[in-house]
C-alpha cells in the first residue's frame, strides 16, 4: 500500500469519526474574531492580556523599532545572537534572578531541553496531561520515561520513594496550568518533595500562567515565592505576552549545557532582532499591568461559578476555563451554538483530549467586559 493510499485511508477514517481537522481562515481585529462572515468575541485565543490585540501598542512599537531586520538570517552560534536576544534574557534574568535562555517557540523549546537530558541514569517522571511538546521531547531523549496520574503528587511521591535511589537524576516534569482543563498544579508541595529527594530536578511549565499571574506577571511560581526552588521555569511569549517566541530560567551551568547541547537551539535561525525587541517591549508592559490581572481572575472566578453552578462541576482555577461536552459531536454542537450567538469557541476534541472529554475551551482575556461575560453565562445557563 502505497504512502499516498495510506494517507487517504487516515483521512476517511478521521472523517468518520468526527476527527478530521482543517485549517480555518480567522481574521482578528482587537478582541473580536472575523470568522464566518460573522464578528465573534473571541475565546479561543491565548492573549490572556489583550497585548496582542492593542493597536495602540502596535503602533507605538513600529515608530520605535520598525527599521531592525525582519531577519536574524543565521542560528544563534553563528552570527544570529543580536543585541536584542541578550537584553531580552537580561531583563529576564533581573526579574527572575536567574539565568535565561531564549528560543524559536515554546514547542521548539521543550522539545529541545528535555530532549538534551538524554542521560540513560536520569529518571523522567511527568505529569499524565502535560503538553505535546513535552511529551515529544521525553521520547525522543534516553532517559527512563514514567507518568503520574494528573495532578496526583501521592502518585508521584510512590515512584519517587521507589525509583529514587536507582537514578542519579529524577526530572519531574509538570505544567503551573494546564491547558485543556485550565487546573493548577501544586508547586508547593511539589517544592516540598524536592526536599525530601535530593536528587529531584523540578521543570514548571509556566506557559498559561506568565502573564497572568504573580504581582509582576513571572507566574504562578512568583505567586508562590518558588523562583528560587525550581530547577528550570519554561514560559512562552506567544501567549499572554502577545509576541512570539519562548524563553527558560535556570542554572548557569544548564544554560551553557543547552548552548552546547540542545540541538533544535543549534540548527535553528534564531528569531529576528525586530521579533527580540517586540518581546523586550511587551515585557515592560505586563510588568505594570496588575490591575488587568485583577480584572482577569474575577472574569475567571464568575464564569467558574456560572459553569459550576449549571453543570455541578468545573476544574478550572484560571483563565482557561472548559465547558464539557463528552463527545466529539456535541463539541462541535456546541461551537456552532455560540458561533450563532456571537461567541467564537474552538471545540476540543479527541484525541487532543482523551475520548469522552471532549469540550469546549473558554479563555478570558483582559480586556472583556463583565456585560459581555454576562452574555455567555446566559448562554450557558439556556443549554
Amino acid at each position: 500500500m502505497s504512502i499516498i493510499t495510506k494517507c487517504q485511508n487516515k483521512i476517511e477514517a478521521l472523517q468518520s469519526n468526527g476527527n478530521l481537522r482543517s485549517l480555518k481562515l480567522v481574521n482578528t481585529d482587537g478582541d473580536y474574531a472575523i470568522f464566518k462572515d460573522k464578528r465573534l468575541i473571541n475565546l479561543s485565543s491565548n492573549d490572556y492580556l489583550s497585548l496582542g490585540a492593542n493597536k495602540t501598542l502596535q503602533k507605538q512599537f513600529i515608530k520605535q523599532y520598525g527599521s531592525l531586520s525582519f531577519t536574524s538570517s543565521s542560528s544563534r552560534l553563528l552570527c544570529g545572537n543580536s543585541y536584542y536576544h541578550e537584553l531580552f534574557e537580561d531583563k529576564l534574568k533581573n526579574l527572575y534572578q536567574k539565568e535565561a535562555l531564549c528560543f524559536n517557540s515554546g514547542y521548539h523549546m521543550n522539545v529541545g531541553i528535555i530532549s538534551a537530558f538524554d542521560n540513560k541514569n536520569t529518571l523522567i517522571l511527568a505529569d499524565k496531561l502535560i503538553h505535546a511538546s513535552l511529551i515529544d521531547g521525553i521520547l525522543l531523549s534516553k532517559a527512563k520515561f514514567m507518568r503520574f496520574m494528573h495532578n496526583n503528587l501521592e502518585h508521584l511521591e510512590q515512584l519517587l520513594n521507589k525509583y529514587h535511589t536507582q537514578y542519579e537524576d529524577i526530572i519531574v516534569v509538570v505544567e503551573s496550568i494546564y491547558s485543556m482543563d485550565g487546573d493548577i498544579c501544586d508547586l508547593k508541595k511539589l517544592a516540598n518533595l524536592k526536599e525530601q529527594y535530593p536528587n529531584i530536578i523540578l521543570y514548571v511549565d509556566e506557559a498559561h500562567a506568565f502573564g497572568v499571574r504573580g504581582t509582576k506577571g513571572l507566574g504562578l511560581c512568583e505567586e508562590l515565592n518558588l523562583i528560587e526552588k525550581i530547577d528550570i521555569i519554561a514560559a512562552t511569549c506567544g501567549k499572554a505576552l502577545g509576541s512570539t517566541g519562548a524563553f527558560c530560567l535556570c542554572d548557569k551551568a544548564v544554560k551553557d549545557y543547552l548552548i552546547n547541547c540542545m540541538r533544535p537551539l543549534i540548527f535553528s535561525t534564531a528569531l529576528a532582532p525586530i521579533n527580540m525587541a517586540h518581546n523586550c517591549f511587551m515585557l515592560e508592559q505586563i510588568i505594570q499591568m496588575q490591575e488587568q490581572r485583577e480584572h482577569l481572575s474575577k472574569l475567571s472566578q464568575q464564569l467558574y461559578k456560572c459553569i459550576y453552578n449549571k453543570f455541578g462541576s468545573c476544574q478550572s482555577s484560571s483563565q482557561i476555563v472548559p465547558l464539557m461536552a463528552y463527545s466529539n459531536d456535541k463539541a462541535l454542537n456546541l461551537y456552532n451554538y455560540f458561533i450563532d450567538n456571537g461567541f467564537l469557541a474552538m471545540p476540543i476534541r479527541s484525541p487532543t483530549v482523551a475520548k469522552g472529554t471532549e469540550r469546549l475551551r473558554f479563555s478570558l482575556f483582559a480586556n472583556l467586559s463583565f456585560e459581555k461575560l454576562h452574555k455567555l453565562e446566559e448562554l450557558i445557563n439556556a443549554l
